[in-house]
């Protein structure tokens, strides 16, 4: 009722208008939990430096729809989603998740977004996870199977297996007391 009252009072403020999506998706309310997150999206589409807050508005359009059993619109979503992210905010969490839902329903579109998820991970720093990154490889794997093309589809799972057996990059202990250097003069001697 707060959300409905602020919302009416200022039909602009999607910040508003994607909470009650949340509260509404929480109470199980998924039609109208939709209804409130592609409201928030579009208005956010039309702002300036709103991308992000778009992104996260259909990526929970995306949500919701999966929980619907929407599986096609959801992908949609998440794709929309992906899109909808500015070029200096790669988020390979999105994509891989994004692809992990197409898997399921469309090999060509998840074999896709592991390639960018891939490609993108290549280029952030820090790097994801590395589990994160096996994953998305075996995913990547699987759509590519799914699309018989059995040659890279191979070539995913091995690159997967490679990372899955990287031992864990640690820093050597610097030493708390530094090393002294022995001198060139005999013991008793004067150091030149």
């Amino acid at each position: 009722e707060k959300y409905d009252a602020a919302i009416k009072a200022n039909p602009e403020y999607f910040d508003a208008i994607h909470s009650c999506g949340r509260a509404l998706f929480e109470l199980k309310e998924l039609d109208k939990a939709l209804q409130r997150f592609d409201q928030a999206a579009e208005g956010w589409g039309r702002m300036t430096g709103a991308a992000v807050n778009r992104a996260v508005a259909l990526n929970n359009a995306g949500l919701t729809l999966k929980r619907l059993w929407r599986l096609n619109d959801a992908g949609e979503r998440f794709v929309k989603a992906v899109d909808a992210l500015p070029p200096d905010e790669p988020r390979f969490e999105d994509l891989a998740s994004a692809a992990d839902l197409l898997t399921m329903r469309e090999s060509q579109g998840a074999a896709d977004l592991c390639q960018i998820a891939e490609n993108r991970a290549a280029q952030l720093t820090p790097p994801p996870p590395l589990q994160a990154r096996v994953d998305n490889l075996s995913r990547w794997g699987d759509a590519l199977r799914n699309l018989e093309d059995f040659v890279t589809a191979e070539a995913a799972y091995l690159r997967a297996l490679d990372l899955a057996a990287t031992p864990p990059v640690t820093t050597p202990p610097v030493p708390a007391d530094p090393v002294p250097i022995a001198s060139a003069s005999a013991p008793g001697e004067a150091p030149p």
